[in-house]
């Protein structure tokens, strides 16, 4: 039911005057293109309630995906719903996401794993101050600026908090384990009995 509600609420923003060269919805949240690059399943984190509020901030999750044989730079993103748009980064899989000044996105491929990290997306965006109510079942628009690719607008779906289901996102710690140091027991020798010498014969 959440899927065909997120296709009706896409449907009805293409309707009301919001052209995209690709937007479908993904399996939580919407889809476009531009050139080379993908913009896949982004989505708003639902609200507590029904609405966020004029002032309050919020977050995006999204993939990325680049169809070039080259690399690709995100650079910026821009909405005319908050007065700041943030990307975050947590590159080192400390559970830390970081301001980024932009998310490198490997040719044919995404933005590189956590070097300890397990498969997901360590990246999202933050909208700071939202200008007006954004309700959930409606979208966020969203333009995305690329070194190579340009510029890409996706309409980012807030779903509803009841029966929502995020799909798995930010990295997983891998296991650290401590390298064993190996001790050298010192040994340690017994002293040794001199025998007493024998006293030579016919000695008195």
């Amino acid at each position: 039911m959440l899927a065909t509600g997120l296709a009706a609420v896409l449907i009805g923003s293409l309707a009301c005057g919001n052209p995209q060269k690709r937007l479908e919805s993904g399996p939580v949240g919407a889809n476009a293109s531009a050139h080379t690059m993908e913009v896949l399943n982004a989505y708003v984190e639902p609200p507590k309630g029904s609405a966020y509020h004029p002032g309050e901030d919020a977050i995006v999750f999204f993939t990325l995906y680049n169809n070039a044989d080259v690399p690709d730079e995100l650079r910026s993103v821009e909405t005319s719903k908050a007065t700041e748009v943030r990307i975050k980064w947590d590159a080192d899989c400390d559970g830390s996401a970081e301001p980024a000044a932009f998310l490198p996105v490997h040719p044919n491929g995404t933005v590189p794993e956590p070097p300890e990290g397990g498969p997901g997306t360590a990246y999202h965006l933050e909208l700071f101050g939202l200008e007006e109510e954004v309700r959930e079942g409606t979208t966020i628009p969203l333009v995305f600026t690329f070194e190579k690719a340009g510029e890409l607008t996706v309409d980012a779906v807030v779903p509803p908090e009841e029966s929502f289901e995020a799909p798995p996102k930010g990295c997983e710690p891998g296991v650290v384990t401590e390298t064993p140091t190996e001790t050298t027991e010192t040994a340690t020798t017994e002293p040794t009995e001199v025998p007493d010498s024998p006293e030579p014969e016919g000695t008195p």
